[in-house]
């Protein structure tokens, strides 16, 4: 069947009949009923999120022939190719969300500073709302549905399009939705510009969209309206480079494989070739072996080999011939076929005509058929050059063995992804993101990155209403000034967050453990950097005036370990200044004064611990393990008095 044909037949069994198009006026009851589903809050549970990927996951597996024969009938994509490129792709992403969301829903614990300590600084990951998801015609299913994934993991309700030349498999997306998923948070939608103006005059949360960079501009301008967020994977012309080291034999493989896949209708494929002269001419020669050993004599007769999408289409990707027949070294207007939208594998060699090469039609747009222009390079910074005098391309290729090289690509070519010595690889890697950058798109997603995608990440910080610092509040003095200046930069550790989540859940011996065995490294390293920055701030003040005779206005904990005995130990022999000296054994006062206090109070000095009827006995045994440690320390460096409320440091001994 040719790929322009559009066939009504009904997929499924029992059908009634072929779903139409959505209708423009459909839009407004579809978008009103998500809004009132996604103020229900059900989609922010746990329990909702994994039902619905399940769902999702079962319609995959119990559908796959369909979907492999739909892709079949839509551009001749055959069975495996589907199953590799889409299939399975989707069925791993839903298996990474299921495995891995209930963690990435947990708060995120951030490091505060001092001014408000002790409170918990947290990102907490909420659902943005009701998004909408444009798929793409090339990969129609995977492209549909991998951020739809993403937009049900983070918890949204989704509005999607699938792409809409692609009539076989969004029918079928149309047939199979419905049946699956919650249809008051999900629904599927099919049709054309007129379809995709009515959803853009809404308010919605998200936008994603994959296609062209012309349409998503105007996406991009319709959203601005409300100023509803986007992302936009596009496209552009992602170069790939050939230097003389490379491996001509894996190269020419890979390089087939990635221009060819889907008939060259793929937005990351390698859409020119620029390759060192010294071995331009054999690279072409074996790209052209290869070719023929994927595809035999006839590409036209290889299940193997795609159509482009329609006659549209078709007509775009031969019209870029002109100019450059002369030039083809295999494929061409000879064998090409219109009714089957059959465009064969075509090589169009510039070789050393830089010129002519970047003034081509088939350089002024991406290709999106199965096309591969060559031009030979004398040295690596004219490919540098040429590529950075156009758009930012959506990935950048790299064949060579030179180290040296490796690093000029990496650092010199500005591209959404990059990929050395392969092509198109670097998608499947699920801890990679996946995006655009400049005319290419912007915003990325796969893997986590997707939930990351549909999540708005919420600043919340929770503080108990002991500690009130007075330096904050009018009227103020030069010294409240240098404190809080002090304070705002001094910058604690995750050990309070940590902590935290430990003492809440009562596990104390847990808590030990951990403080024994990264005190040095975390509290030390943190704490006593906070304190000596504080310390020295104030010692100027303190000398100018009356002295060491007030405290600083918070809690802290009293857990100094040997190192941190030898470290205060070497700086007072290093100190020669006694207002340092004083300052830093004032700094460290004020956690002994809250100590003692708690201590005659009968709590065992460690006031965050007390909970229950065995508080006395629980910080009693806490009491003694930290003092079996860090005795030495405490006796040299917490000795201080109370006199009328106010610290005052000893004199060392």
């Amino acid at each position: 069947m040719s790929p322009t044909a559009v066939d009504t037949t009904p997929l499924l069994p029992g059908s009634a009949e072929f779903i139409p198009d959505t209708k423009p006026e459909e839009i407004l009851p579809i978008y009103t009923s998500l809004t009132s589903a996604f103020r229900t809050d059900r989609t922010k549970s746990l329990e909702w999120r994994l039902g619905q990927l399940d769902a999702l996951e079962r319609m995959i597996r119990e559908n796959g022939a369909l979907f492999k024969q739909a892709m079949l009938e839509d551009m001749h994509v055959s069975p495996l190719d589907s199953d590799v490129m889409q299939v399975s792709l989707a069925l791993s992403d839903i298996e990474l969300f299921k495995a891995n969301l209930e963690s990435w829903m947990k708060p995120e614990t951030v490091s505060s500073n001092l001014l408000t300590f002790p409170g918990k600084s947290e990102l907490l990951s909420e659902p943005l709302g009701v998004v909408v998801v444009y798929g793409a015609w090339n990969y129609n299913f995977l492209l549909t549905l991998q951020p739809v994934i993403g937009a049900i993991g983070a918890g949204n309700c989704v509005l999607m399009k699938p792409g809409d030349y692609a009539v076989r498999s969004t029918q079928a997306m149309m047939q199979l939705i419905p049946r699956y998923m919650d249809q008051d948070c999900i629904r599927v939608v099919s049709g054309g510009p007129e379809l995709s103006d009515a959803i853009l005059e809404h308010e919605w949360q998200k936008i994603f969209f994959t296609g062209s960079p012309n349409v998503g501009r105007i996406i991009y301008e319709k959203a601005a309206k409300f100023l509803t967020p986007c992302t936009l994977e596009l496209g552009g012309k992602s170069p790939c480079i050939v230097d003389g080291t490379a491996d001509l034999t894996v190269t020419a493989r890979r390089l087939v494989w990635g221009a060819l896949a889907s008939a060259g209708q793929t937005c990351v494929r390698p859409d020119y070739v620029l390759v060192h002269e010294s071995i331009g001419d054999r690279l072409v020669q074996m790209v052209k072996s290869t070719v023929k050993e994927f595809y035999g004599e006839d590409p036209k007769e290889s299940p193997w080999f795609a159509r482009v999408i329609n006659q549209r289409n078709f007509d775009r990707v031969t019209g870029l011939f002109d100019g450059s027949e002369d030039l083809m070294v295999l494929g061409g207007p000879k064998t090409m076929d219109r009714d089957t939208c059959y465009v064969p594998p075509t090589i169009i060699n510039f070789r050393t005509d830089k010129q002519r090469f970047a003034a081509a039609k088939v350089m002024q747009m991406e290709i999106f058929g199965p096309v591969i222009p060559v031009c030979y390079y004398n040295d690596v910074s004219e490919c540098v050059d040429f590529i950075r005098s156009r758009p930012s391309p959506l990935a950048s290729y790299l064949f060579s063995s030179d180290p040296t090289m490796k690093e000029t690509f990496k650092h010199s070519i500005h591209s959404g992804s990059q990929a050395i010595n392969d092509t198109m690889v670097q998608l499947s890697v699920e801890d990679l993101p996946f995006g655009g950058t400049g005319a290419s798109g912007f915003g990325s997603y796969h893997g986590k990155y997707s939930f990351e995608c549909f999540s708005h990440k919420k600043a919340v910080l929770s503080r108990p209403t002991i500690l009130d610092v007075p330096q904050r509040y009018p009227p103020y003095t030069p010294a409240d000034g240098k404190f809080l200046r002090a304070a705002l930069n001094a910058k604690l550790s995750l050990v309070w967050g940590r902590l935290s989540r430990l003492m809440t859940t009562g596990k104390i011996v847990a808590f030990v453990v951990l403080l024994l065995a990264h005190l040095s490294e975390l509290i030390v390293a943190d704490f006593m950097s906070d304190f000596w920055s504080i310390g020295r701030d104030s010692a100027k003040y303190q000398s100018e005036h009356s002295g060491p005779n007030s405290c600083f206005q918070w809690e802290v904990q009293t857990l100094l370990s040997q190192q941190c005995h030898n470290e205060v130990d070497d700086y007072y022999e290093n100190e020669k200044d006694d207002n340092y000296r004083r300052s830093m054994i004032l700094c460290f006062g004020m956690a002994t004064q809250k100590y003692r206090r708690c201590k005659e109070e009968g709590h065992g000095g460690h006031w965050w611990l007390v909970t229950g009827e065995r508080s006395q006995a629980r910080a009693n045994t806490l009491e003694g393990c930290l003092l079996k440690h860090f005795k030495q320390a405490i006796t040299l460096l917490l000795k201080t008095a109370e006199v009328n409320g106010k610290c005052v440091p000893i004199q060392r001994s």
